[in-house]
């Protein structure tokens, strides 16, 4: 009996020694059958503000799939699902398959990282398929679509073998679970960081307090930079992969000694892809459990307690045009005092929707540019006066410019290509741009509103054609619709309208703009020294016998 109870004891010591310092008050819930099957469901990836929830799955595709690309009747692939959070159910909408750019056939494709506003996205994939290597990729959001996810180079991918991602606040860490040489243990955490030439500099190891001789796994970076949350079967768990937690200790500039969540949320069992929100509030993870819908599911945690060191507020909203539609932006936010970038992102081209968090006690600069809808420049103060919020900043960009399209064409109604285009200013003479007509003799360029312009076509053995337009602020961000404008190959017989030769009322003399369209008429009789050329006019039908 008694080498019974010194067993006993030490095993009870050793959960002790797992513990956090404080119980956490949870409650756990399965989130539901339109997401949890009788299949495998997990990874679970949420926004920042917890509205988008990416997760994987081996269930069959549905109905409600994109594609029928992916699963056999045993589910035999794991594929990729979106599904939205219902404030007013206060529940998931049933989720549909990701695009098959995504869900690569043949292959398990399984997320495993989001960034905190939703538009990009870390995938592992894997399986038998020869003419795909296994590893992370990226894909991005471009408005409602995902592109074709690319495979991170070195020193992210290597020989080994790289399972779980997350991505930092800015965007510009990665930090990422793997096999390979080098490690304290079989599967460690690694992390590496986008230099200012957008190359990934060496990986780098988390070290003793948060890797084990075990394994680690799920790794994720709360929106807040300062709560690593991560699966391990080392660190006295208490069976399994346990949940941990490591915090960012400033001072020291090293993570914490890791914590276990503890058993109201750890079991006996595998616990892993554990998520948070900004807020703190609610948290994701996958695990198996009785009276489940299968295999995996996947769970929410609402938590009582407070488990994060550092608080944020999160920055989000809409930036749209005059009419409502969302505007592909650029968004970048600096420290007010010091002028420092914190964050560069752009909102989605479909939505207009952006989402950045903020720390505390900290002033912002928020700069909004667009090259056709304007600016926007605005000042925020994040403190700690209030509680979790999240400051909702929508943004109207007002348009400068409008978009000028043009096709020239010949008098067969031909497309020619290679049209030298200039774009004067009427009042300022002053030359804007040079554009050239492509293959299709169409082209495109930007002008300010309201102001005035001679836009001449021209190209060698043609005569030359030139009109004046005025782009009123009511056209919009865009113009569309600017008449085909012909050009005439310079032989005998042809003739063209000179727009621009003008006299100002009871005048003898053209007026200023006049010269313009002359010069051009003088510069092509010198490029052609055998064109002969008459010119015939008329007057206004209004004032008096001498105004003609």
């Amino acid at each position: 009996m008694k080498v019974l109870f010194a067993i006993l004891i030490s095993t009870f010591s050793l959960f002790l020694n797992a513990q956090p310092k404080e119980l956490l008050k949870v409650e756990i819930k399965n989130i539901g059958p339109l997401i949890n099957s009788a299949y495998s469901d997990y990874s679970p990836l949420v926004s920042a503000d917890g509205s988008t929830m990416i997760f994987s799955s081996r269930k069959p595709a549905t109905k409600t799939s994109t594609s029928n690309l992916t699963a056999s009747a045993k589910g035999a692939f794991a594929s990729i699902y979106i599904t939205y959070f219902n404030d007013k159910s206060k529940s998931w909408l049933e989720p549909v398959l990701l695009e098959p750019v995504v869900n690569l056939q043949g292959v398990d494709n399984s997320a495993i990282a989001l960034s905190n506003d939703g538009q990009r996205m870390l995938i592992y994939r894997s399986g038998l398929n020869k003419n795909i290597n296994k590893g992370i990729y990226e894909t991005t959001l471009n408005g409602n679509d995902w592109s074709v996810p690319k495979r991170l180079p070195s020193p992210i991918n290597s020989d080994g073998n790289e399972t779980s991602a997350s991505f930092s606040p800015d965007g510009k860490t990665i930090y990422f679970v793997s096999n390979r040489i080098g490690g304290l243990g079989s599967q460690d955490i690694w992390y590496c960081t986008q230099n200012n030439s957008g190359e990934w500099d060496e990986a780098i190891n988390l070290g003793e307090s948060i890797n084990t001789k075990e394994d680690e796994e799920s790794i994720f970076l709360h929106p807040n930079g300062n709560s690593l949350f991560f699966s391990s079967k080392g660190h006295n768990s208490i069976g399994g992969y346990d949940i941990f937690v490591s915090h960012y200790d400033t001072l020291a500039n090293v993570w914490t000694k890791a914590e276990n969540l503890g058993p109201s949320i750890n079991t006996p069992l595998n616990d892993l892809d554990f998520v948070l929100t900004a807020s703190g509030k609610t948290g994701y993870f996958t695990s198996v459990k009785p009276k489940g819908s299968g295999d995996k599911d996947i769970y929410s945690i609402a938590f009582q307690n407070n488990i994060l060191k550092k608080e944020i507020r999160l920055l989000k909203g809409f930036i749209t045009d005059e009419n409502g539609l969302g505007v592909n932006s650029k968004i970048i936010i600096k420290d007010k005092l010091t002028g420092t970038v914190i964050n560069s992102l752009k909102s989605n081209l479909a939505t207009g929707k952006y989402l950045v968090p903020l720390k505390l006690h900290q002033e912002y600069e928020i700069n909004v540019t667009d090259n056709n809808n304007g600016t926007y420049t605005d000042f925020i103060e994040v403190s700690d006066k209030t509680n979790y919020h999240e400051i909702v900043k929508n943004v109207v960009l007002v348009p400068k410019f409008a978009n000028v399209l043009s096709r020239v064409l010949d008098e067969n109604g031909d497309p020619v290509s290679n049209v030298q285009i200039e774009l004067i200013d009427v009042i300022t003479k002053q030359l804007i741009g040079k554009f050239e007509s492509n293959k299709s003799g169409g082209t495109r360029f930007s002008v300010p509103f309201d102001n005035k312009y001679n836009i001449v076509f021209s190209k060698p053995g043609y005569l030359f054609n030139s009109i004046n337009i005025t782009i009123p602020k009511s056209v919009g961000s865009e113009l569309k619709d600017i008449k085909n404008i012909t050009l005439q190959k310079a032989e005998v017989g042809k003739k063209t309208t000179l727009n621009n030769i003008a006299f100002d009322f009871d005048q003898s003399l053209p007026g200023q703009q006049t010269y313009m369209d002359l010069d051009r008429v003088i510069l092509l009789m010198k490029q052609m020294l055998s064109l002969q050329v008459e010119i015939s006019g008329h007057t206004a039908n209004v004032g008096f016998q001498e105004n003609g």
